[in-house]
């Protein structure tokens, strides 16, 4: 028992330690020289949850780092209408805590680095406590690099705009697709590209897919029953 409150309180305590301690310049963490977009835009948006909020997010990550990563849509969605922030946000902070995640599992970071390099980046001594927590959690269920998982895409919209005139030219007409990812991380990503751009992308999707039929009927892997 002593043993255990020692090893879940490791994180209590160590944010003000490190942050007494660590007077030096900017030092490139567990994350790499440069914090990944996720992890930049969880900082952001960290003052915008609650800590009802926050404690939901943490659970459908522990759900995703044991191994469950198709949750139910109607979750995500309670937790949606049931926060302060706009559901972009929300998908923002689960991609950071996530990513924060998967990187510590594939660095072995030990904790003292995990949580001086969260405080590093300017989370919040209770977020990074928790996530703390989320990590050690992910350690004793053997969530290593060898199963970690990529989010996948869930959803995709579209739409062409047309440029009709510029303020060089008075006759333009030129589409322009724009496009929304959302993956399963919640996590949208909206760009737009040109025609030849979006051609391009489709010859290399349907190249990749041949490929991949051509793989699968390769003798050395079918299995003679």
């Amino acid at each position: 028992v002593r043993t255990n409150k020692t090893r879940m309180s490791s994180f209590q305590g160590v944010a003000e330690i490190q942050r007494n301690t660590s007077r030096r310049g900017p030092q490139p963490t567990f994350l790499g020289e440069t914090a990944p977009i996720e992890v930049k835009l969880l900082v952001k948006n960290q003052s915008q949850l609650s800590s009802k909020t926050w404690k939901r997010v943490l659970q459908v990550a522990m759900k995703r780092v044991t191994g469950e990563n198709d949750i139910p849509s109607h979750i995500w969605e309670r937790i949606i209408q049931s926060a302060e922030c706009n559901p972009q946000q929300l998908g923002h902070c689960l991609s950071g805590v996530l990513k924060i995640n998967r990187e510590a599992l594939i660095a072995g970071v030990e904790d003292a680095t995990f949580s001086s390099d969260l405080i590093e980046l300017g989370l919040k001594d209770s977020f990074v406590n928790d996530l703390g927590k989320l990590y050690q959690n992910s350690r004793e269920n053997r969530y290593t690099s060898d199963n970690l998982s990529y989010p996948k895409l869930e959803n995709m919209n579209w739409r062409v705009d047309v440029t009709i005139t510029t303020s060089e030219m008075d006759r333009v007409l030129k589409p322009a697709i724009l496009l929304q990812l959302t993956d399963s991380d919640g996590f949208i990503r909206t760009f737009e590209v040109n025609t030849e751009t979006f051609h391009r992308l489709r010859f290399n999707v349907a190249r990749v897919l041949k490929e991949l039929d051509s793989v699968e009927n390769a003798p050395i892997l079918r299995i003679d029953k």
